[in-house]
């Protein structure tokens, strides 16, 4: 039953994303403030992404065992390959609307969704310092895409939802029975 309402409510989301895209990409240049401006480029940068993660993979390393970096880097890892191969397979390109960055791949999902959410999680999942911080940092990663107009909507929809299936994926049973001598 619980597998159902998730399947559900993955899709509803999903379609109501294409849905708002074209109005919610209007809203860009409207909700964009100069003084935002520097601090979203840096998230959505990759530069951003890779010192965020790399700090919190050094908390937590610093916190826990060895076993646990490896299922963090290992669902990062996913979350890239599976991104990119949706990415290059559905090859959608980018939203036309003023963008503060420049980027040439395609569009949907949006890996900084992906890995930011993956990140968030990871946080959510240890005991760490510094916890609301890096949930401000991970959700300022997930959104940047959309502030800096280099996303639709729908490409952060699904690259969150990429993240969180990637990241259960890991958690699960099944993962560590299969890899077990990894964890």
């Amino acid at each position: 039953m619980n597998q159902k309402i998730i399947t559900l409510t993955l899709i509803i989301t999903g379609f109501l994303s294409l849905i708002l895209d074209d109005y919610l990409l209007k809203l860009i240049p409207i909700i964009r403030l100069e003084q935002l401006n520097t601090t979203f480029i840096f998230f959505g940068s990759k530069f951003g992404l890779l010192l965020i993660g790399l700090i919190i993979l050094f908390i937590i390393q610093v916190s826990y065992k060895k076993k646990i970096q490896i299922k963090n880097i290992l669902a990062l890892g996913l979350g890239v390959i599976l991104s990119y191969a949706i990415k290059y397979t559905t090859n959608i390109p980018r939203p036309n609307i003023l963008p503060l960055i420049q980027k040439t791949s395609p569009s949907f999902p949006s890996t900084h969704a992906t890995l930011g959410t993956i990140l968030f999680l990871m946080v959510l999942s240890n005991k760490m310092k510094f916890k609301p911080v890096f949930y401000v940092a991970s959700v300022l990663i997930i959104v940047s895409g959309f502030y800096n107009g280099v996303h639709y909507f729908s490409d952060i929809i699904m690259g969150v939802l990429l993240g969180i299936v990637v990241f259960g994926m890991v958690e699960s049973d099944y993962f560590k029975k299969k890899f077990g001598f990894l964890f």
